[in-house]
């Protein structure tokens, strides 16, 4: 893809909300141009993306132990994959974990996000919401699971103080955003 090809593409998406023609071949060439060049996904490798990695499961923990002494120790927290919403597998969701009740029902989807940017961390702490870029991730998974909470957990190991190490937003699904 050329730079004047991509200055053309720029210039024309934001404008329509259905791409003309021309603009339609450049996504479409732009598009096979990127699997072209697609390293395999087990290449794939961010600095942040393995520090979500590393983080994850003592998230994961520490969220656990705040679930049963704030909310109902007698529930399961148990890590999933791939949920399927449609019979066509084209749609679905994986939430890092999810919180089910003593007969297996799901209550709420779990979130987790370990920003390697501590700035991100300090952003949900001094909010108490969940920051704009995951918002859709925290709600299409409460829809695919049929959860109506949902727990946004922001987990920096790294925090001096053990408290802030961890910030959970509680979410309902009834309060999202239309």
């Amino acid at each position: 893809l050329t730079k004047e090809k991509l200055l053309i593409l720029v210039d024309c998406l934001p404008k329509k909300t259905v791409p003309t023609a021309s603009c339609n071949t450049l996504l479409l060439e732009f598009a096979y141009q990127f699997i072209l060049d697609m390293p395999s996904v087990q290449q794939v490798k961010s600095k942040s993306l393995e520090h979500g990695i590393e983080h994850e499961s003592s998230a994961l923990e520490a969220f656990m132990q705040w679930y049963r002494q704030n909310e109902n120790s007698e529930d399961l927290i148990i890590q999933t994959g791939f949920i399927q919403w449609d019979e066509n597998e084209r749609i679905g969701a994986s939430p890092d974990a999810l919180v089910k009740d003593r007969n297996g029902n799901i209550k709420a989807i779990v979130e987790i996000k370990c920003p390697y940017n501590g700035g991100n961390h300090i952003n949900t702490l001094l909010t108490n919401s969940v920051d704009k870029r995951y918002t859709k991730q925290v709600y299409g998974n409460m829809l695919v699971t049929g959860a109506q909470v949902g727990y946004f957990v922001s987990y920096a190991p790294n925090v001096y103080l053990d408290d802030k190490k961890l910030d959970i937003v509680k979410v309902d699904r009834a309060h999202a955003e239309h």
